[in-house]
């Protein structure tokens, strides 16, 4: 709402009151319809998601005279987490230093002073994001191509890409949050029709040259050199970035695209009638596409389902979406997004990491093995890949080969608790009882051997059964009692173990808490009341 209000200031302060200004006029006129179409452009859902639609009424006064605007605007309601923070603030900043600029200019103001307050905020909008710097005057550098036909095809694939975000800007009917892995293709040869981008790229560039040239109209010389210097950033022209197409990076050209279609929409509402009809037409349709997809934004099921629809050869839409069904119990539905994101990808270390565990689970322990044998190739330095072999390899019994991969993951990372406490399960598999004591002390004194870090609650239960199979259940005692008590009395089966070790020791008053403690926490456990029964039977 910020972005929206300031950008109705700066559109006011460019073009000023005209004679015989009215209600009417103020309604339709450009800074209206300008920040009516920021406000509701469904490109903007990436950066800050919203929910609900509203109509509110914005009251101030013009040379003491209210007005009573009906602006259209979406209310921000948090679904999830914002991306989009830094795009908002670099937006209001760089929007607030033109403004002042302006502001200074028109009242002859422009001292060093005031030029010091522009230049803190326009550090601000860098700040906030890099996007930011475009409100200064850039320099734009070229390096000779070594490789002439290379060099064009990548200037065809960029200029590709520059057509998907105009595209974006002016017709937002598909979006997606991930347009990597695919989603746009580049261009390889001069028969993909994607190297038409690059003559239709330079018949748009000429055009705007033109209405540069014609049109001697100050707020469109704004929104035109507005939409393009915010844009330079994510061009790959000054840099490349890490990305092909992103929403989040239009949230400040969108507002020179809305511009420029203000400054349109006044100019055919003088030639012809009823386009204020037209003009709400497309209003309701680009707020019911900011509700649909704000409403896709809502779960990460929702959002990866619907990034699939847009770019369904996105190897990283498959994985996400693999993650998500297999957050949420579909396996199925996992493996068979994993394989497509492998099929597309087949470098993709971390899907092959995730689909192994899946197919270790089913008891395909050759089929995990091979993966992660793959996903290592990929990445050498992959630790969890590591792991995750050695753990296939235990359930086939390689227990030399798996305490490799294990050493291996712990070289990678050396504080994995997780590792530690795999290694303790292959040496009680393989009956050295002492070194798996020492591997699952390792895991819960991971950050610091001599100060108990209990987080890896698998490893103290492992641990305190094997203590009491030693016959030491006085160490368990003792190691519990340095048990913060929220650990303690939240897992049922280590409360359970402790208790145990009490009644083995004949502390029966405190083994009847802990075992009546673990019942509350799982009474569906007929061993816990087994017990509890023969310690109320003394």
């Amino acid at each position: 709402m910020i972005s929206t209000t300031l950008l109705f200031f700066l559109i006011r302060e460019i073009r000023g009151l005209p004679s015989g200004y009215s209600t009417s006029h103020f309604i339709w006129d450009e800074a209206t319809v300008a920040a009516a179409t920021f406000a509701i452009h469904p490109v903007h859902t990436e950066a800050v998601r919203k929910r609900f639609i509203r109509v509110f009424y914005l009251n101030y006064s013009i040379n003491n005279q209210s007005i009573t605007v009906l602006q259209l605007k979406i209310e921000v309601f948090q679904v999830a987490n914002i991306s989009g923070r830094a795009e908002l603030l670099m937006s209001v900043f760089a929007l607030t230093s033109i403004l002042y600029y302006n502001y200074c200019l028109r009242k002859r103001v422009l001292n060093v002073y005031n030029m010091t307050i522009i230049f803190i905020i326009v550090l601000a909008s860098i700040f906030s994001k890099e996007q930011g710097v475009t409100v200064l005057v850039s320099h734009l550098h070229f390096t000779l191509p070594h490789d002439v036909l290379a060099e064009m095809f990548q200037l065809a694939s960029y200029c590709y890409q520059w057509l998907v975000n105009i595209r974006l800007l002016l017709l937002p009917y598909s979006l997606c949050f991930d347009y990597s892995m695919g989603c746009v293709p580049t261009v390889k040869s001069w028969s993909d029709y994607e190297a038409l981008s690059l003559p239709l790229l330079l018949l748009i560039v000429l055009f705007i040259i033109v209405l540069l040239v014609k049109i001697h109209d100050k707020l469109l010389h704004f929104g035109i050199f507005f939409g393009i210097l915010t844009f330079l950033p994510a061009s790959n022209l000054l840099v490349t970035v890490g990305f092909t197409v992103a929403e989040r990076v239009l949230y400040l050209p969108s507002i020179g695209v809305c511009v420029c279609g203000a400054v349109l929409f006044d100019n055919v509402q003088r030639r012809f009638k009823n386009t204020e009809k037209i003009l709400l037409a497309l209003f309701v349709i680009a707020m019911t596409k900011s509700y649909q997809r704000s409403e896709e934004w809502r779960t990460e099921l929702d959002l990866y389902s619907s990034g699939l629809r847009v770019c369904i050869n996105n190897a990283k839409i498959h994985y996400n979406l693999g993650k998500v069904l297999a957050k949420i119990g579909d396996v199925e539905g996992a493996e068979y997004n994993y394989w497509n994101a492998i099929r597309l990808n087949p470098h993709y270390e971390h899907a092959m990491n995730n689909l192994a565990n899946i197919l270790e689970v089913k008891g395909r322990y050759r089929d995990a093995e091979l993966l992660l044998r793959k996903a290592i190739r990929s990445k050498p330095t992959f630790a969890a890949a590591w792991m995750n072999l050695g753990i296939t390899l235990m359930n086939q019994n390689k227990f030399e080969d798996a305490l490799e991969s294990f050493n291996e993951s712990l070289r990678l990372r050396p504080s994995n608790a997780d590792c530690f406490f795999n290694i303790g399960n292959l040496y009680q598999k393989i009956g050295q009882s002492k070194n798996a004591i020492v591997s699952w002390e390792n895991a819960i004194r991971v950050v610091n051997y001599f100060r108990l870090n209990p987080t890896h609650s698998r490893a103290l239960i492992n641990l305190f059964v094997m203590l009491d199979e030693l016959e030491k259940c006085e160490l368990v005692v003792e190691m519990s009692r340095n048990l913060p008590d929220k650990l303690a009395s939240n897992e049922a089966a280590l409360t359970f173990q402790i208790g145990i070790c009490l009644g083995k020791m004949k502390k029966f008053q405190e083994a009847e808490l802990r075992l009546k403690t673990a019942i509350r926490l799982n009474p569906q456990n007929p061993l816990y009341y087994t017990n509890l029964g023969m310690y109320l039977i003394i």
